[in-house]
């Protein structure tokens, strides 16, 4: 999977459930890879 097609699903779930208690994204080794990517860097970016 691309980090492009990885940030797309990532909105998809948000937007079906909400953001919930998603501060995991923040440092779950799993995301490594896109901390860079400016889009999820915009995407985990506080809102409000």
């Amino acid at each position: 999977m691309d980090r492009e097609e990885a940030v797309t699903l990532l909105q998809q779930v948000y937007n079906q459930v909400g953001w919930g208690s998603w501060t995991w994204l923040h440092h779950d080794i799993d995301y490594e890879s896109l901390r860079d990517y400016p889009p999820f860097r915009q995407f985990i970016r506080p809102k409000g």
